[in-house]
């Protein structure tokens, strides 16, 4: 997980900061894997909720990477089988 945080950090730091998310209430992250991509959108953007999803032995990981920066209120975190269970309801 830090290996791949680490390659896609940058990308994630220029779409919270240039992608006008502020005119949306919620975010789905699907394969959200430690929830980078959320952690970044909720620190620039203090009116969204996100929900990341990635398989189960993700999820703790995901939790611990947010609880971090105390997000948890911000952004929650499910485990799922991205083949059959559905998506959550976001904008």
């Amino acid at each position: 997980m830090d290996a791949m945080s680490g390659i896609q950090i940058g990308n994630f730091i220029t779409l919270a900061h240039q992608f006008k998310f502020s005119n949306y209430k919620t975010l789905a992250d699907i394969g959200g894997a430690d929830g980078l991509l959320s952690i970044q959108i909720a620190l620039n953007h203090p009116n969204i909720q996100c929900t990341t999803i990635d398989l189960p032995p993700v999820e703790p990981l995901a939790k611990a990477r947010i609880a971090k920066l105390n997000l948890q209120n911000r952004i929650e975190v499910r485990s799922a089988d991205l083949i059959k269970d559905p998506f959550p309801n976001a904008e």
